[in-house]
């Protein structure tokens, strides 16, 4: 990647370290460069981008691992993870994993069912009670 001009140079610092986080912890888990792909926001967003091609490949193993990548940033930067469309440039943003924690954006059950089970693998139990669950409208 080169620096494009228009970021200041501590924000392309902290974006590297997340991708280069990034890149490690999806590689514990086999997934490779050729399953997601990172986009740039524009400032003054704290985030990484990651798109997902494959469904499958969307696993609570894969949220941790996203959430641990931006976890040393303490709240200051996280990872929203996307599902890519059919068509091209299209994606569906499913949540945002901002180390320890997940904001889910997508009403889907199977991501509520997917961010539980991370937050379970931390050790920090349910995001949402079942009883309190609403179904998509």
């Amino acid at each position: 990647m080169t620096q494009p001009d228009r970021k200041p140079q501590w924000w392309w610092d902290r974006f590297l370290a997340v991708c280069e986080r990034l890149h490690a912890n999806f590689e514990k888990l086999g997934v490779t460069n050729d399953d997601y792909w990172i986009t740039m926001p524009d400032l003054p967003h704290h985030y990484t981008s990651i798109e997902m091609e494959h469904r499958e490949s969307i696993t609570p193993d894969l949220l941790v691992a996203c959430s641990e990548a931006v976890e040393v940033e303490k709240g200051n930067w996280g990872v929203i993870l996307s599902l890519t469309g059919s068509e091209p440039g299209t994606s569906a943003a499913l949540l945002i994993a901002s180390g320890g924690a997940f904001t889910l954006v997508s009403r889907e059950p199977w991501v509520l069912d997917m961010i539980d089970e991370a937050m379970r693998r931390m050790g920090k139990g349910d995001l949402l009670p079942p009883a309190r669950r609403v179904p998509p409208a």
